[in-house]
């Protein structure tokens, strides 16, 4: 809801990753290419998906 604060919760989330107490992997529905972006919201729209990535560049 906006009330990270970066530079106090990045380290506390990637430990909790490093350590498999935050299943962020589990949280994402699909990774796309940037030039597949209206894609990616027409399937938010539809309700297929929850997380996505959007890659810039090669994949």
């Amino acid at each position: 809801m906006g009330s990270a604060v970066p530079r106090r919760d990045l380290p506390r989330f990637l430990t909790l990753y490093q350590a498999g107490m935050l299943p962020v992997d589990r949280l994402l529905s699909r990774t796309l290419r940037l030039e597949e972006i209206n894609e990616g919201f027409d399937a938010l729209a539809r309700g297929e998906v929850v997380r996505q990535i959007f890659r810039m560049g090669e994949a």
